[in-house]
């Protein structure tokens, strides 16, 4: 686990619960307004704590290296939930809040109900590329041009302005300095024989490169998943062909076949909407016997996402890690053979009983999914990858199948391809 990235997710999530501060002040709720108040100051305090650990080389790779720490339970529940999961689940959950307050705050403000409402849509809504409308110049285009960098999201790009710190900055003293060695593991591929190896690699790359970057003026500003973002930067720009996307679903369906038969895996996004290129690849990962949460004990001390995650390495599919060893979430970036382009892919493990739910929220697009949201809420429920939760009871309803939920909530039903709404 890396500080620099826990507490860069941390400071989103300050931002977050501070937007939501505002929204709840605007709405008359003050109360819930102070209690969210109280957690950010907490969250404040947890980033002086951590600051101390900056320029420390401490040792973040077991449940028991963060147990030990001395810092407070509650800093130490996020950084584990960080370690396993390789993201704070309360930053999609805040959004999520964030987009039914602001909902409920417009029908109350004028009274009227709005349907198929695009205003929610956050702005973080997908990476800046150069195929987007750009800025002519100025700081706008700078704080552009730096959200298109993986890993790199609006306030981040304009802390880094104000820094002095451009993309074409940031590019030359990548090329002055020749990194790519540092990041590739293909020369070590024979090494690697469990997921501990995998570890071993991850942590001596990270250790190497800080120490690259050390005498740098832009590029020691980065987190490890802003680097590999300019390492990789032309190719996650590049789009992908679907005939592509469709080798790689079949090499990752022959790697799970051999490792676990009642697995399966899913290619989401644009692919499943029938688009020709995508932007990345997003998947979904099943097991016939993880049903819901609690059935990953059923696994024991094996962690099937990273078994599968160190096969796709060893055989040279994976290429670079942006997280490692979280029990049901990878990123990383990967490369068909002979291939001229690294891809961005990101694996979720999740259970039977929301696979439903997840399937439509990865599928999107986007303006789909804010439109079936806003309907679920209008019937009282809240949908998210994490399944369909009826708002008065917290309970999480599950499905078999897409169709099923669709019923549910008394919506017509849309294939995915319908569902490639710009």
């Amino acid at each position: 686990m890396n500080i620099k990235e826990f507490t860069t997710d941390l400071e989103t999530l300050i931002n977050l619960r501070k937007n939501q501060i505002d929204i709840l002040n605007k709405c008359g709720k003050n109360n819930d307004a102070s209690v969210v108040s109280f957690r950010v100051k907490n969250y404040e305090k947890w980033l002086k704590i951590l600051s101390k650990f900056e320029n420390k080389n401490i040792k973040l790779e077991t449940d028991n290296d963060i147990n030990n720490l001395d810092i407070p339970d509650k800093l130490k529940k996020r950084m584990l939930e960080f370690l396993n999961l390789g993201e704070i689940t309360d930053i999609q959950k805040v959004r999520s809040l964030i987009i039914t307050l602001k909902k409920n705050n417009i029908e109350k403000t004028n009274n009227t109900e709005k349907t198929n409402n695009t205003e929610d849509v956050p702005k973080y809504k997908k990476k800046k590329t150069r195929s987007d409308e750009r800025p002519t110049g100025g700081k706008d285009l700078i704080i552009f041009d730096l959200q298109r960098i993986n890993g790199i999201g609006e306030k981040t790009a304009i802390k880094y302005y104000e820094k002095g710190i451009t993309l074409d900055k940031l590019q030359k003293e990548w090329k002055s300095i020749n990194c790519n060695d540092i990041l590739d593991i293909n020369s070590k591929l024979d090494s690697i024989s469990n997921t501990d190896d995998i570890t071993r690699l991850h942590h001596e790359q990270k250790i190497t490169m800080d120490q690259a970057l050390q005498n740098t003026s832009f590029l020691k500003e980065l987190n490890h998943e802003q680097i590999l973002g300019i390492k990789y930067f032309r190719d996650i720009e590049e789009r992908i062909p679907r005939n592509e996307v469709i080798q790689m679903e079949t090499l990752i369906k022959n790697a799970i076949k051999h490792l676990y038969p009642d697995m399966d895996i899913t290619v989401c996004g644009s692919f499943r909407r029938g688009n020709n290129t995508s932007g990345d690849i997003d998947t979904l990962l099943v097991h016939k016997k993880y049903i819901k949460s609690s059935d990953y004990i059923k696994f024991g001390n094996e962690n099937p996402l990273s078994h599968l995650t160190m096969i796709l390495t060893k055989i040279g599919f994976l290429k670079d890690h942006l997280t490692l060893n979280g029990k049901t979430k990878y990123m990383g970036l990967c490369a068909l053979k002979n291939s001229p382009y690294a891809r961005r892919i990101d694996i979720r493990f999740v259970p039977m009983n929301c696979f439903a739910s997840a399937l439509i929220y990865f599928t999107g697009s986007w303006k789909f999914n804010v439109m079936m949201r806003n309907h679920c809420i209008k019937k009282g429920y809240t949908l998210s990858e994490y399944g369909l939760k009826k708002n008065s009871t917290g309970e999480i309803i599950p499905f078999n199948t897409e169709a099923e939920l669709f019923k549910f909530i008394d919506y017509p039903y849309k294939t995915p391809i319908e569902r490639d709404i710009k």
